[in-house]
C-alpha cells in the first residue's frame, strides 16, 4: 500500500506497484508536480532511482529537489533526430523531404559539416520550401551551437542514488529534445535496472501527428525498459496535443481536473467504460490532489 494515496469516500490505502505511469491533469488546478514528487520519494524507498527532467519555462518546478546532475548533449548527425526537430519546429511530418534532408548528414562529422551542406543545398535548389527547411535547419544548429557553449555539459549520464533533477528549463525547446534523447539513450545503455525517468511537460516531447528528436529514444526505454525495471513516468497537462503511443504502455494513470471540453474528452477516453462511471461534469469538478485512477493490477477506476 501507499500511504499517501486514498480511495474517495473509504479512505483506504491504495495499492501501487512501479510501472510505466501517466499523470494528467490541468497544471495548477490538479497537483501534478505534488504528486510526482511523493511518488518519486515512494520510489526511492522501493530501491529504484528516479531522474526528473525540469523542463517548465518560467520557473523551475523542481527547485531544491533531489540532486541536480549535469546536463547530458551530444552533437548528433543522425537524420532521422534532425529530421524530429524540423518537424517540432514546422508542426507536421516531413516524410517527403527525409532523403533529400538526410543526404546532408551523410558521412558528416558534426553540426559544422551539416551546416555547411545546408548553406550550400540552400543556394542550390529550386524549391523554395527546401529553402526554407535548410535555412531553418542551419540556423537552428548554429544556435545550438552557441546556446550549449555557454553551459558545462557531460557526454554521458551521470547519475546518484536517490532522486536525481536534471534543469533542462533554460535551454530552448529544440536543445532539450536533444538532452531528453541522450538522457534516455544512456539510461537504456548504462543504467537499465530500477531507473524512472521522469517527462513532464510531455507534449514537448511526445507531440501528436509529428515526432521530435526524442520520440524514438522515449520510445524505444517504454518498449524494451520495463522487464529491467526501467520505468518512463509521463506528464502532462495537454492530452490533444500529446502523442497516444507511449500512453498505451501506461497501466497506471492518474487523471485529474481538467477544463476544456477537449481535454476532458481525451482524459475521458482513458477510462475504461467511462460513460457508465464518469461524466465530463465530473471530471471538470475534481478538486486539487483527486484523481481517477486508472490501473491493471488490481483493477481500480
Amino acid at each position: 500500500m501507499v500511504d499517501f494515496l486514498f480511495a474517495v469516500p473509504s479512505g483506504e490505502s491504495v495499492g501501487l506497484e512501479p510501472f510505466h505511469f501517466a499523470i494528467v491533469g490541468q497544471t495548477q488546478f490538479s497537483g501534478k508536480t505534488t504528486l510526482i514528487k511523493r511518488l518519486a520519494d515512494w520510489a526511492v524507498a522501493q530501491g529504484f532511482r528516479v531522474l526528473v527532467f525540469d523542463t517548465k519555462e518560467t520557473e523551475a518546478d523542481y527547485e531544491g529537489f533531489g540532486f541536480e546532475v549535469p546536463v547530458v548533449l551530444r552533437e548528433t548527425t543522425d537524420s532521422f533526430v534532425l529530421i524530429g526537430l524540423l518537424e517540432s519546429m514546422f508542426r507536421r511530418k516531413l516524410t517527403p523531404y527525409y532523403a533529400t534532408l538526410s543526404r546532408l548528414t551523410e558521412a558528416a562529422e558534426g553540426f559544422g559539416d551539416i551546416i555547411a551542406r545546408a548553406k550550400d543545398l540552400e543556394g542550390r535548389t529550386r524549391s523554395s520550401w527546401l529553402r526554407d527547411a535548410c535555412r531553418v535547419l542551419y540556423d537552428l544548429l548554429e544556435r545550438l551551437k552557441s546556446e550549449t557553449s555557454r553551459v558545462e555539459t557531460v557526454s554521458r549520464l551521470k547519475l546518484f542514488p536517490g532522486i536525481n533533477r536534471m534543469c533542462i528549463n533554460g535551454f530552448s525547446l529544440e536543445a532539450q529534445q536533444l538532452i531528453v534523447k541522450n538522457a534516455f539513450e544512456d539510461a537504456l545503455r548504462f543504467y537499465r535496472r530500477k531507473l524512472i525517468l521522469v517527462v513532464d511537460e510531455a507534449f514537448k516531447f511526445l507531440p501528436e501527428k509529428y515526432s521530435s528528436a526524442a520520440t524514438k529514444a522515449i520510445m524505444n526505454v517504454i518498449t524494451q525498459g520495463a522487464k529491467t525495471c526501467l520505468y518512463v513516468w509521463i506528464a502532462t497537462q495537454f492530452l490533444a496535443v500529446t502523442s497516444k503511443d507511449p500512453l498505451k504502455a501506461c497501466a497506471v494513470k492518474f487523471l485529474g481536473t481538467q477544463d476544456h471540453i477537449t481535454e476532458v474528452k481525451h482524459t475521458l477516453d482513458l477510462i475504461p467504460e467511462a460513460r457508465s462511471k464518469f461524466s465530463a461534469g465530473e471530471i471538470m469538478k475534481l478538486k486539487l490532489g483527486h484523481w481517477v485512477l486508472v490501473r491493471k493490477r488490481p483493477p481500480f477506476v
